[in-house]
């Protein structure tokens, strides 16, 4: 019985000497904090409210960002750019200045390459390096001399499509010829409506805004005769160019 009476004597001395500790921390702790509270009051700065006792949670540094983190997209990038690269693409076509006829022949080349590897020409200025290289004579002549020269510089693809068609024809030849040829358009035997829409669409960009009957009815007269006749048969008639070959493409299919 004595020994569990030491015993119990022991723990709870042991008790007391911590919780006298605790307090003798908590005591110097405020007592340095009135210290402090004194020398900020000298400098007339403000000081927080008294620390705790009890220990503070302590926020994580953020990681720095490293070149590791973007090794998934960079993955994913390449990856993309590998499958495009399976993609068959239209023979390559140069571009050394011609018609109006010409000059959309080429844009359209461009623009097929530019659809089937989307990753590749993602934006403008590879689409320019790209069309670029496939100039010869005297539009590319001119593209060395733009580069070389103190004007700004052609950054968007639509811009560069303007620069080519104005160094081959000058604006009011160029609309002249497209105007002519949107009279006389008329659909080949080997074309299909869709590539005969894209003719006329390519045409248009080179002349003054049509109204849209002038648009649908040059589609609809330059239909190859089969496609037309049947087109006028139905009943309502269309009354838009994307309603007529909507219609043209159904019957041809």
């Amino acid at each position: 019985m004595e020994e569990e009476e030491r015993e119990l004597n022991a723990d709870e001395l042991a008790a007391e000497v911590e919780r006298l500790e605790a307090s003798n921390r908590e005591g110097r702790l405020r007592q340095r904090y009135k210290e402090l509270r004194k020398e900020q009051r000298a400098v007339n700065t403000p000081l927080t409210s008294p620390p705790s006792i009890h220990r503070r949670s302590v926020t994580p540094a953020r990681r720095p960002r490293s070149d590791s983190d973007d090794e998934p997209v960079d993955r994913e990038h390449k990856r993309r750019m590998d499958i495009e690269s399976k993609y068959a693409i239209p023979s390559p076509e140069t571009f050394a200045g011609g018609s109006i006829a010409d000059i959309c022949r080429f844009e359209h080349w461009c623009e097929i390459v530019f659809d089937t590897r989307p990753t590749h020409y993602e934006d403008d200025r590879r689409k320019i390096l790209f069309a670029r290289g496939y100039l010869r004579g005297s539009p590319s002549d001119a593209w060395a001399r733009l580069q070389a020269s103190d004007k700004q510089p052609i950054v968007e693809w639509t811009a560069f499509k303007d620069w080519l068609r104005n160094e081959t024809q000058p604006d009011g030849m160029r609309k002249m010829e497209a105007s002519r040829r949107y009279r006389e358009a008329l659909q080949q035997t080997r074309q299909r409506v869709a590539e005969f829409v894209t003719y006329l669409d390519g045409l248009e960009e080179n002349m003054e805004e049509l109204p849209e009957h002038v648009r649908r009815d040059a589609l609809l007269m330059g239909l190859r005769p089969e496609i037309k006749i049947k087109i006028m048969e139905t009943l309502p008639p269309p009354t838009t160019r994307q309603h007529g070959a909507d219609l043209a493409i159904q019957i041809e299919e």
